[in-house]
């Protein structure tokens, strides 16, 4: 009987400590949930850390010669004379206008799609190295409510 009452005296402790395992260990599955859907998708999820570097360093690259060309472009916009000119040749000069300025949209388009791939490159380098921060990282989404 004396074994039967050490036994009972510690089942209390015990039930206690198994109920703050699993209150932490839904707690920490919550957080984790919830950063997850916070985060949003992850296109470049299954990449290894090294191709995503190079990616970047490709990116970047592709953005700054875009952004040279774009900005010669620019500089080489024209402008629609109206001085002095016949109908037919107003015309001609508005088409050479939107082609132009069709070029500098595309680039300008070209560039910002980069840009956003670039951010999605970034957002999952820094990703992986918050993940590398481990235990503070599994803490906080232990003990966080």
């Amino acid at each position: 009987m004396a074994s039967n009452r050490r036994a009972g005296g510690a089942t209390v402790p015990l039930l206690f400590l198994v109920l703050l395992l699993g209150l932490g260990a839904y707690n920490y599955h919550r957080n984790w949930t919830a950063e997850s859907a916070a985060q949003g998708p992850r296109p470049f999820e299954s990449y290894a850390t090294g191709d995503l570097e190079q990616l970047r360093d490709a990116y970047n690259s592709e953005i700054v010669q875009l952004e040279r060309h774009y900005s010669a472009q620019e500089r080489r916009r024209v402008r629609a004379r109206s001085e002095g000119l016949m109908m037919g040749e107003r015309l001609d000069e508005f088409e050479r206008v939107q082609r132009t300025s069709g070029k500098l949209r595309e680039i300008g388009t070209e560039v910002a799609d980069r840009q956003a791939r670039l951010r999605d490159v970034e957002k999952e380098l820094e990703y992986r190295v918050a993940l590398k921060a481990g235990l503070e990282l599994h803490l906080q989404r232990l003990t966080s409510i």
